[in-house]
């Protein structure tokens, strides 16, 4: 999977592109700000107060965006406001419309993308609701336009037009009016989508840099809701890789099983960053779902 930018949306006023292809989102309109991330932790998502709240990056300044003939993207969203209105949540759309990633007057998911032949559609079937963390999503893989909802296909349909050519449109985190009022979090686009690949977006951590004499890090195992999981109850493997390389051969993983939640890994390189995901070995009950989302976890040294 070739990241195109992944934002942990947890760096005020920059929205840097953790992908390492300096897609930074570092202009932005009106005031957004930081807020509590999906897994809990302090100034870890992106928040929108107010109608206007924006960031984006300029056509000039983007790297590798402009012909992408595939796309799969995710984010985790927690509306807080405007329920039946139209909110984007992601785009490339304000002058050569591409792509776009939105909430409609409906409550729906919709995806959709754009081309010279004929533009193709996704709309779910199930709604979002407010005031709850859900990770959403939308695929194009030259066949099919889906949208996920927390990781599992929730409708697709048929298309195999070629996407357009970006020739002056800005990617826009949220929108410029219409847009999502409250978080959001680890935005990630990819250009070499599969069906069974957003579930390696709904599972993936942020990247971490391990901290302490030995190279530690640690956490504790979180739901979508940042309450702690009873991993006595709800066994989970939790996995470090290299960033970007989630979709390779772990360095380590372990099987959480005490009921605090709690996991550490050590003998890493000091201020190397790592990728840390977490995946539920059997339903969890909780939330009615059959897996969690990662979480960002807090650092400790050993």
């Amino acid at each position: 999977m070739s990241v195109i930018c992944k934002y942990n949306l947890d760096d005020d006023g920059v929205w840097a592109d953790d992908s390492g292809n300096a897609n930074d989102c570092d202009t932005e309109g009106g005031t957004p700000t930081t807020g509590v991330g999906h897994g809990g932790g302090a100034d870890k998502a992106f928040l929108a107060a107010s109608v206007g709240d924006y960031a984006y990056i300029a056509e000039t300044d983007q790297t590798n965006m402009g012909a992408m003939a595939q796309l799969l993207l995710g984010c985790w969203i927690y509306p807080t406001d405007r329920a039946g209105e139209i909110r984007w949540i992601a785009s490339l759309v304000d002058a050569t419309a591409v792509f776009y990633c939105r909430l409609n007057a409906s409550n729906l998911l919709e995806f959709q993308i754009y081309s010279a032949g004929g533009d193709g559609l996704a709309t779910s079937v199930q709604t979002i609701s407010l005031n709850e963390w859900t990770h959403v999503g939308g695929m194009y893989n030259g066949k099919h336009v889906g949208v996920f909802i927390n990781g599992v296909c929730d409708a697709v349909t048929a298309y195999t037009q070629t996407m357009r050519l970006n020739t002056g449109s800005n990617f826009l985190i949220n929108g410029t009016g219409n847009n999502l009022i409250g978080r959001m979090d680890d935005l990630i686009i990819c250009d070499d989508p599969d069906d069974y690949r957003m579930g390696d977006l709904y599972n993936m951590g942020d990247d971490f840099a391990a901290i302490g004499a030995t190279g530690s890090i640690s956490g504790v195992v979180l739901d979508r809701k940042g309450t702690v999981v009873d991993c006595s109850t709800y066994p989970t493997a939790v996995r470090v890789f290299y960033p970007g390389a989630y979709s390779g051969k772990a360095i380590q993983e372990i099987i959480v099983t005490a009921s605090n939640g709690q996991w550490s890994f050590s003998n890493l390189v000091d201020g190397q960053n790592y990728m840390i995901t977490q995946t539920l070995l059997d339903t969890y009950s909780v939330l009615g779902e059959t897996n969690i989302g990662s979480a960002e976890f807090h650092q400790a040294a050993a």
